[in-house]
């Protein structure tokens, strides 16, 4: 493999690179990736994480901003026939229309077994790179991201807590997460100004959200979180949320925002479709 230490980061494109392959290796095992599955990669790089994914998934979609790495990155990804590589911004392309990825895979000779989306995410869009997994359609089966601590510990905060918001939701309405593993700076080269964390979201059975909601959910919680001090009945009014909405949703008007967990959410999209007291309109999941 040619070495990384010959492509100069960009501090631009957030790039700090793992260069230990025992770790890559260690980080990709603890994922336990589904056999058969196939995997979208944002942020290949030279393709270290890349070689460990394409190892062990049937196939390896991977989505690379910085044109520079084109020619190091193909070279290192020669041997494997399972890897698409595509240059470009990883937020501008529809994933779900990408080889491999899209609903109608399903149709391939041999079955896919899940999607899966890894990352050793650029820490300067961390966070809509996230809300892009979260909510992509298909569901991902599995997220498995390195990203700056500060964002994790949102993405895990329990409702009521003070890193509670919009994220957290979302993540935590759809997946189960856990924390695979704590690096500090000195893992990557060249070194981040913050700690960081490989963290691994896996699929609920039963998530809180299901895919009709997405579109009323993204008003309602952007909304229920505008103003963290107001209770989540005057954040609500201003999309044309009513007290009795609530009320069939069994949400105390004078809630907070932080107060209320997923499946909440969930029941106070679902009422808003509804007519207030309308005897065949039922928002429980």
């Amino acid at each position: 493999m040619l070495s990384i230490l010959t492509v100069i980061a960009k501090k631009r494109y957030g790039q700090n690179f793992i260069l230990n392959g025992h770790l890559l290796s260690s980080l990709v095992d603890k994922i336990n990736l589904p056999d058969n599955c196939t995997v979208l990669e944002v942020g290949a790089g030279t393709g270290s994480l890349t070689v460990e994914l394409a190892k062990r998934a049937r196939d390896v979609v991977t989505i690379e901003i910085d044109k520079d790495l084109e020619l190091a990155l193909r070279a290192n990804l020669s041997d494997f026939i399972n890897v698409e590589i595509i240059i470009g911004d990883a937020l501008q392309i529809d994933w779900a229309a990408l080889s491999h990825m899209a609903a109608d895979a399903q149709c391939a000779p041999l079955q896919v077994n899940g999607r899966c989306f890894v990352s050793n995410l650029p820490y300067y869009i961390t966070t809509p790179l996230m809300y892009k997994a979260i909510r992509s359609v298909p569901v991902f089966n599995i997220i498995a991201c390195m990203v700056q601590k500060e964002v994790a510990d949102k993405i895990k905060s329990p409702h009521g807590g003070d890193g509670y918001g919009p994220l957290s939701v979302w993540a935590q309405g759809i997946y189960n997460i856990e924390t695979a593993a704590a690096l500090p700076p000195s893992a990557f080269t060249p070194p981040p100004t913050v700690e960081s964390e490989f963290i691994i979201l896996r699929k609920k059975q039963n998530p809180a959200f299901i895919l009709s909601d997405y579109g009323a959910l993204e008003r309602l919680v952007n909304a229920a979180f505008s103003s963290r001090r107001k209770t989540i009945l005057n954040n609500l009014k201003r999309i044309g949320m009513t007290a009795e909405q609530l009320h069939l949703a069994s949400i105390p008007t004078s809630s907070r925002a932080e107060q209320l967990r997923p499946e909440d959410f969930a029941r106070v999209a679902r009422a808003a479709e509804c007519r207030p007291y309308k005897a065949t309109c039922n928002p429980s999941p």
